[in-house]
């Protein structure tokens, strides 16, 4: 494509030669008689040096280095060690030592002949004055009415000799009277015989005040010494006290020995 310069140099060149053209067409001679010696020298020189240098230099350089390294390692190395180990150790020790010293019902250990539930009979217990069986327990009551009084409930004998330990264990309830204005003293006493007496386990009493001492049925237990712990061995509930009016009741229940 021309540039803007190169084409104004065109017309120009072109412009120049039309105007010559034109001078020589008006200048041209007439044939007539007439001797004219017109020399006419015209030198028109016209250089016209139209220089037009269309450098187009379009250097397109397309370099398009594409290098594609496609470096696929695809190493899969699949390790499979399955490793079972199956220790089953079952050991089972059963030390099963059953040591079981029960003095029952020997010749000289007899527990179970001293016992008393009074379910449908005296159990082959004694008992004084005062002393009744009611509903399954033995009961010392208030009357008939009774001042400086001793009475007892006394079990069968048995030969405790042989016998390594023995407990007492028994129930017990007071009903008492809260007015004890008199100030006196009931006492109920739980023995054993040691072969040349009794021997007082423990001592219940409702008091010599005024208060209200009455308890509910309560299981005590006694370990019996190894005095009443004789071939004739016997147990014994002694109520002992200034007036029986001073209380409603006692009540003893589920005698019984053991080991």
């Amino acid at each position: 494509m021309l540039t803007f310069k190169a084409r104004f140099l065109i017309l120009v060149g072109l412009f120049a030669v039309t105007g010559c053209a034109k001078g020589e067409m008006a200048g041209g001679g007439s044939s007539g008689d007439s001797d004219s010696d017109s020399d006419s020298d015209s030198d028109s020189d016209t250089d016209t040096d139209t220089d037009i240098d269309t450098d187009t230099d379009t250097d397109t350089d397309t370099d398009s280095d594409s290098d594609t390294d496609s470096d696929s390692d695809s190493d899969s190395d699949t390790d499979t060690d399955t490793d079972t180990d199956t220790d089953t150790d079952t050991d089972t020790d059963t030390d099963t030592d059953t040591d079981t010293d029960t003095d029952t019902d020997t010749d000289d250990c007899q527990l179970s002949a001293i016992a008393g539930g009074w379910a449908s009979g005296d159990d082959g217990w004694s008992y004084g004055d005062n002393w009744v069986r009611e509903s399954g327990y033995m009961r010392f009551d208030d009357d008939p009415h009774d001042t400086g009084y001793t009475s007892d409930l006394t079990s069968p004998t048995a030969n405790l000799s042989g016998c390594a330990s023995v407990e007492l264990t028994y129930a017990i309830t007071l009903d008492d009277y809260y007015d004890d204005y008199y100030g006196y003293d009931e006492e109920m006493k739980p023995q054993c015989w040691n072969g040349s007496g009794w021997a007082t386990l423990t001592t219940y009493t409702d008091g010599d005040d005024t208060w209200d001492e009455s308890f509910a049925w309560t299981v005590a237990t006694h370990a019996l010494p190894v005095e009443c712990r004789t071939a004739a061995a016997q147990i014994r509930f002694r109520a002992v006290g200034d007036d029986t009016w001073d209380i409603d009741y006692w009540g003893i229940d589920t005698v019984s020995l053991g080991p």
